[in-house]
């Protein structure tokens, strides 16, 4: 688990916007996404529409996030 990424009722939320990057609390955020077994976390309408022109992007971004995490070493990279 991505230091970024919070765990509620065994399902696995991101703790910042796939957009850009803001930290959202999980009662904040504008949308969650499920993206395989997990969920991805938009903050804002505006992240919102933006994703939607272009889902995959966001979502390599998101990949090399988390693996750049595991990489250096952050608790609970994963």
């Amino acid at each position: 688990m991505d230091e970024d990424q919070i765990r509620i009722e065994k399902i696995l939320y991101d703790r910042v916007c796939v957009v850009c990057g803001k930290a959202v609390d999980f009662e904040h955020a504008s949308a969650h996404l499920k993206v395989g077994s997990e969920m991805i976390t938009i903050c804002c309408p505006t992240c919102y529409d933006i994703y939607k022109k272009d889902p995959d992007r966001f979502l390599a971004l998101r990949a090399v996030r988390i693996a750049a995490n595991k990489a250096i070493g952050r608790r609970d990279a994963g």
